[in-house]
């Protein structure tokens, strides 16, 4: 007999943590990524996805201003 404890498909459904919310991503951002990939992502993808969309690497916030400035 195992001893282990019984697990629900309830609990198997529920993420133990927030990963897109830890590395930066919005939830209509995560909801991207998920379309993009197909499926619900690793950690590491999710990390990757956190860094190259970051506002350091895409200006997120600051493009619209940033266009408005002489180049």
């Amino acid at each position: 007999m195992s001893s282990s404890p019984l697990v629900t498909g309830a609990e198997t459904a529920k993420p133990k943590y927030d990963i897109p919310g830890e590395v930066g991503l919005t939830p209509l951002e995560a909801i991207r990524v998920r379309e993009l990939v197909g499926r619900e992502p690793n950690a590491l993808e999710w990390a990757m996805f956190g860094a190259m969309w970051s506002e350091h690497c895409a200006y997120k916030h600051s493009k619209k201003l940033l266009r408005t400035l002489p180049t």
